[in-house]
């Protein structure tokens, strides 16, 4: 874990969440930058999977990730979309 997330857990590796890392992310942390680059091409991929086999009307996003990180919801529709 980056000083970042560690002090936005109050010092505890275990209080690292989604919205830890999502915070720390648009402070600027190098290490949330990468985690959620990665967290954005897996959802990509997993969700593109999901349009091509099922051609569902919508699909709804939740959790720690979306609730912390609003802005990725276009990213991820651009990325599902090429």
């Amino acid at each position: 874990a980056s000083k970042c997330m560690l002090e936005l857990a109050n010092g505890t590796i275990q209080n690292i969440d989604a919205k830890i890392v999502a915070k720390a992310y648009l402070k600027g942390d190098p290490l949330a930058k990468r985690l959620i680059q990665d967290v954005q091409r897996a959802l990509i991929a997993g969700l593109t999977n999901l349009v091509n086999l099922f051609n569902p009307c919508r699909l709804i996003l939740g959790g720690g990730f979306i609730d912390g990180l609003p802005e990725i919801v276009p990213i991820l529709e651009m990325g599902i979309k090429e």
